[in-house]
């Protein structure tokens, strides 16, 4: 049978590393991008960002001829059996969602793609987007037959290729149920190939490892919805996500004032098969390309319907003060930090990625500079995305030794695995403190070498 060529419309971290994975698994994959410097970088072998096993997977496709970074939809998109878009949808002021670039792919399909074109979005976009997507596309072009189906992504950054090869959960929504089943398809194709990687060598972060056991193939579950119901699923899951980290922020504030430790009481708080230990740890907060934009995103759909989600307006509120919580928790202890030296281990918004988009680590780097304090930090990865950002306001070293050398203090902003297995008692740190924004370290081993501790909800 002849196998489907496709098109990804959008090469950021969900349309690459998923045009990466199909191109490995026999797909004809043209890969479309408005920025050119992306667009060369893949057909180098190279991803624009860093995620574990993805520049390994980009160059196999790259040199089998199977994946094809372009910027020419005319001479491409029209072969394409399935288009998915993959594009962007930032947050705008108001908190509402960007959609430019998703209505740009429906009048670029619309004029380019041929009849009988299965056209999925897995762009993160406001329930009933869809609607107007199949609108769009019908008024341009009234002889296009089509079929849309909504495909939300969960991917996870550090974890994207993995979890594309062993995804948990397909949904997929649509008016059109042969549409779905051809979709699925895909799906199974992508899993029945994920023997060509060795799962624990793509991720170091994923949250759970799913293997092939005595022999047995781990499938996903596959949920069939309306096209509304699609679109709201991926970001009520978000938002749901979001809410428990911010929960154990606020039951971390209570347990600074009370005495106890926030770790202990989640961890038998998670025993409980109804809620689970995942999401529920305290720290900085979160950050990132998604939980920001999909809780703004879904508090802007609820007031544009006139319904109230004061619930999410709390975890909002929580989480944008935890930094702020962490400065004063830091001045309670050394008092004005004015010429303090600190040495920030972590900058993207978690560890695995490069990604510093909405990054707690950043806004506490711009904390301690408004404190006064001289910020020298550190970053495995996110070195030359937080230099975009931050620019000469703090100063970046090239190890954690180096950024620790010297310093009056220590602050660990993003859980690195490096940051947390490093002897920190080999080391000259002025001031004894090391500050634990992830509450990754054991607390008592650091306070038996010496140092004060200062973690989130861990008296």
């Amino acid at each position: 049978m002849r196998r489907k060529k496709i098109a990804v419309m959008g090469i950021g971290y969900v349309g690459l590393s998923f045009a990466a994975v199909l191109s490995n698994c026999g797909y004809k994959v043209f890969a479309f991008d408005i920025d050119e410097q992306k667009v060369d970088l893949l057909n180098k072998g190279k991803a624009f960002f860093s995620e574990k096993g993805l520049d390994k997977l980009i160059a196999s496709g790259v040199k089998k001829g199977n994946l094809i970074g372009t910027t020419d939809y005319e001479k491409y998109l029209k072969n394409a059996d399935i288009i998915f878009s993959c594009v962007g949808t930032p947050d705008l002021p108001d908190g509402s969602s960007d959609l430019s670039f998703v209505f740009d792919v429906a009048r670029i399909v619309s004029q380019l793609a041929k009849d009988g074109v299965v056209y999925v979005q897995k762009s993160t976009v406001p329930v009933g987007t869809g609607r107007e997507v199949m609108k769009v596309v019908s008024q341009e072009n009234p002889k296009l037959k089509f079929s849309y189906v909504s495909n939300p992504e969960f991917l996870s950054e550090g974890s994207s290729v993995y979890d594309t090869f062993m995804t948990d959960r397909v949904v997929l929504g649509s008016d059109d149920e042969k549409a779905i089943e051809y979709v699925l398809g895909l799906y199974k194709s992508i899993q029945e190939c994920s023997s060509i990687v060795n799962l624990k060598d793509v991720s170091d972060f994923a949250h759970i490892y799913r293997a092939k056991q005595n022999g047995n193939e781990i499938g996903f579950k596959e949920v069939k919805t309306s096209l509304e119901s699609a679109e709201l699923i991926k970001v009520t899951s978000n938002a749901l996500l979001s809410l428990k980290i911010s929960f154990a922020n606020s039951i971390a504030i209570l347990c600074d004032e009370v005495g106890a430790d926030i770790n202990e009481v989640m961890d038998g708080v998670g025993m409980d098969k109804r809620i689970g230990r995942s999401f529920l740890y305290a720290g900085r907060g979160y950050g990132g390309g998604c939980f920001p934009k999909d809780v703004s995103g879904l508090l802007s759909v609820a007031k544009k319907h006139k319904i109230n989600l004061p619930i999410m307006e709390a975890s909002v509120s929580v989480n944008e003060h935890m930094p702020e919580l962490i400065i004063d928790k830091v001045k309670k202890k050394l008092g004005s930090l004015e010429g303090e030296k600190v040495a920030l281990l972590g900058l993207s918004f978690k560890p695995g990625t490069s990604d510093v988009r909405r990054s707690p680590a950043l806004k506490l780097a711009e904390l301690f500079v408004k404190e006064g304090c001289f910020v020298c930090a550190y970053d495995p990865e996110a070195m030359d995305e937080a230099k975009k950002e931050l620019g000469d306001s703090v100063i970046f070293m090239s190890s954690t030794k180096e950024a620790i050398s010297e310093c009056d203090f220590v602050c660990i902003a993003t859980e690195w695995p490096e940051f947390s297995e490093f002897d920190f008692s080999k080391i000259t740190i002025k001031k004894k403190l090391i500050v634990d924004c992830q509450n990754r370290l054991d607390k008592e081993k650091v306070k038996k070498q010496g140092f004060n501790y200062i973690g989130v909800g861990r008296a």
